[in-house]
């Protein structure tokens, strides 16, 4: 006779279990309405939207967040085919994908009801060119008051015009994947109350970057990633606190700041005699350093 396998968990160890994910939950809905629309905040935009068919209490929710994550890689299935190197034979309209997902983020611009903090964008090329991006940066900073701003496109886009000034109004700003020409400097003028810029994979001349960092002369966070196309880097912003470089090839690097705290250099190749650095305040010096390229 075959002897009937035995539960590894017995029937009161089941109930038990039960009992505990009844109680996490319970505790889950004793949390404010404000605490709740804070955790979903740090969810993607479809994770966010998913949560309101948890339960009529959680249905209104997310229209209350205060910070947006629209990012093209989780918001409709064809969109997980762009990392792939070897993709399934699907239809991809780059256009039509973009204007799909315009307008996504503008229904849920329209339907949020709260003030935001921060919102980031990962988008098309094709929406850049037709100006959706400047309409909801400016949707964004007049109507809802956002403060922290990460823009970032799913390709390198050739050049890009921002504005004059759109970008005064915010605390932070990150941008990844784009090449900035000799105007944009112009879209951080007036921009006493940045503090945090955030520059990723970005290709821009001498006089664009350095007169992006002329403008910005209240910075206190300042970081420079993967970038090329200058060879001359002139950091001389006095208030800055914290500063990363990353990545650069460069053949002159001068940082004159007087209360700078945190400095990062890491994988820079520059010429010896092209670093100058003044920062009797330091702290903190973070630096990789590869000898057989002579770099930083």
């Amino acid at each position: 006779m075959h002897k009937r396998k035995q539960n590894p968990m017995t029937t009161p160890e089941i109930a038990n279990v039960r009992r505990r994910n009844n109680e996490g939950l319970d505790l889950v809905n004793q949390l404010p309405n404000a605490v709740l629309s804070q955790i979903i905040s740090s969810l993607s935009i479809d994770k966010t939207l998913r949560s309101s068919v948890l339960s009529k209490r959680w249905k209104p929710l997310w229209k209350h967040t205060p910070c947006l994550d629209f990012d093209v890689r989780h918001m409709f299935n064809p969109l997980s085919q762009l990392n792939n190197p070897f993709p399934k034979r699907v239809s991809f309209d780059p256009i039509k994908h973009a204007e799909v997902y315009d307008q996504i983020v503008r229904q849920v611009l329209h339907l949020n009801l709260g003030d935001l903090i921060s919102c980031r964008f990962r988008y098309f090329r094709e929406n850049i060119f037709v100006d959706d991006v400047e309409k909801w940066i400016e949707f964004f900073i007049t109507k809802k008051g956002l403060s922290c701003l990460d823009l970032e496109c799913e390709r390198l886009i050739e050049e890009v015009d921002f504005k004059p000034k759109i970008f005064s109004n915010l605390y932070s700003l990150k941008l990844t994947n784009y090449r900035l020409d000799s105007e944009a400097p112009l879209a951080f003028e007036s921009c006493e109350k940045l503090r945090i810029l955030k520059l990723k994979k970005m290709i821009m001349e001498d006089e664009t970057i350095n007169g992006i960092l002329d403008n910005c002369l209240c910075l206190e966070k300042f970081s420079l990633i993967d970038s090329s196309g200058f060879k001359k880097l002139k950091i001389m912003n006095m208030s800055l606190k914290y500063l990363e470089l990353q990545f650069l090839m460069i053949s002159e690097l001068d940082v004159f700041v007087e209360n700078l705290q945190v400095a990062m250099l890491n994988y820079l190749i520059c010429p010896p005699k092209g670093l100058r650095i003044f920062t009797p305040k330091i702290n903190s010096f973070y630096y990789t350093c590869n000898a057989a390229f002579q770099t930083v």
